[in-house]
C-alpha cells in the first residue's frame, strides 16, 4: 500500500466515524474529507472541481428546487384535502404511498420525505394516531417510487452521469418501469396488509414521558423537625447531587422552579428530585432530613389547580 492509498483508507475511514458517532454535520463532514485529499495532494483541484460540473448532479439540485417550489405553490392546505381526516389510518397509509410514490418516480426522494413528514405527523397527531405506523412507509415509498423511472434517484442519475463519462450505452427513461412498478406495488400491498400490524405504535416523547413520570420523578418532604428547615437548598447539601437534580419545590399552592442555591427551606416543602431514583432512595435513607410522603402532592396540586 502506497502513501496516497494509505491516505485515502484513514480519511474514508475517520469520514465513516464522524457520519456514525455525528461528531459534526454530515456536510462540515465530506467537506473536511474533500479539503485533507487536497491538501494531501491525493486530489487535484481539477479533480475536487470534476463533480460540480457534471451534468447529473445539477439535474439532482434542480430537481430538489422544483420540489421547494411545488411546497411553495400548493402549501399545507393541498396535502389537507389529499388527506381527510375522514380516513382510517390503514386508508391514510395506502394513499400516502401511492401519492408519494407516485410523486418520486419523477422528482429526488429526499426533498420528497423532508417535505411530507411534518402533514404525516400531523395528521397523525389530529387523529390520535402514532405517527410511527407511517414514518417507515412513507420512506419505503419514495425509495420504491424512486425505482420506477431513471430520474427517480440521486444514485440513478449519479450512474448515468458515469456510464455517459466512459462512452457506455446510456440507460433510457423507460428501462426501469415495468420492474419498478411491480416492486412499488408489491410495497403498497405489503404495508397495507402485513406491515403496518407489525410497526411499533410509540408515543410521542412528552405523552412517554408523562405516562412514565414515576421512573424520572421522585417526590420527597421536608417533614416537622426536620434538620433542613431553615437551610438553604446549598447549606443543605442539596445542590451538585451525584446522579440528581432538585427540579423544584412545591410549597402550599406555590411552584417554585427553578430552585436556587440561596432558596430556604421551610417545614412542609415538597421537593422533586430527578435522575437515578436508586440515588434518591438513598439520599432518604441516610436521615438527612427528608422523607417520602404518603399524599401524592402533584396530584393533589393538579387537582386543586383544575
Amino acid at each position: 500500500m502506497n502513501v496516497d492509498q494509505f491516505i485515502v483508507l484513514a480519511v474514508v475511514t475517520l469520514l465513516v466515524l464522524a457520519l456514525y458517532k455525528e461528531w459534526v454535520n454530515p456536510a462540515l463532514s465530506f467537506f473536511g474529507a474533500i479539503v485533507v485529499l487536497l491538501v494531501t495532494g491525493v486530489l487535484t483541484p481539477d479533480d475536487a472541481l470534476k463533480g460540480l460540473s457534471n451534468q447529473q448532479i445539477a439535474v439532482i439540485f434542480l430537481l430538489m428546487l422544483i420540489t421547494s417550489g411545488l411546497r411553495s405553490v400548493f402549501g399545507g392546505d393541498f396535502f389537507l384535502k389529499i388527506f381527510s381526516d375522514q380516513l382510517t389510518p390503514r386508508q391514510f397509509l395506502l394513499r400516502m404511498m401511492i401519492t408519494v410514490s407516485s410523486v418520486s418516480a419523477f422528482l429526488n426522494n429526499t426533498p420528497i420525505v423532508a417535505f411530507m413528514i411534518p402533514y404525516v405527523r400531523e395528521w397523525a397527531e389530529r387523529n390520535k394516531q402514532p405517527a410511527s405506523k407511517f414514518l417507515i412507509p412513507l420512506s419505503f415509498a419514495t425509495i420504491t417510487g424512486g425505482m420506477i423511472t431513471v430520474i427517480g434517484t440521486s444514485t440513478n442519475l449519479i450512474l448515468l452521469g458515469l456510464i455517459n463519462e466512459y462512452d457506455q450505452p446510456l440507460l433510457q427513461f423507460t428501462d426501469f418501469v415495468y420492474l419498478g412498478i411491480l416492486v412499488t406495488l408489491i410495497a403498497w400491498i405489503y404495508f397495507y396488509f402485513i406491515g403496518y400490524h407489525l410497526l411499533p405504535s410509540h408515543l410521542p416523547k412528552i405523552d412517554n414521558v408523562k405516562s412514565h413520570i414515576k421512573e424520572y420523578i421522585v417526590e420527597t418532604e421536608v417533614f416537622k423537625g426536620s434538620a433542613l428547615v431553615g437551610k438553604t437548598v446549598a447549606d443543605a447539601g442539596l445542590r451538585n447531587l451525584k446522579d440528581l437534580f432538585l427540579v423544584e419545590i412545591i410549597r402550599g399552592t406555590e411552584v417554585i422552579s427553578p430552585v436556587t442555591p440561596d432558596h430556604k427551606l421551610q417545614e412542609g416543602d415538597f421537593l422533586f428530585f430527578s435522575g437515578n431514583t436508586q440515588s434518591i432512595y438513598k439520599l432518604i435513607n441516610e436521615d438527612n432530613g427528608l422523607k417520602i410522603p404518603k399524599e401524592d402532592k402533584m396530584e393533589s396540586l393538579n387537582r386543586c389547580l383544575h
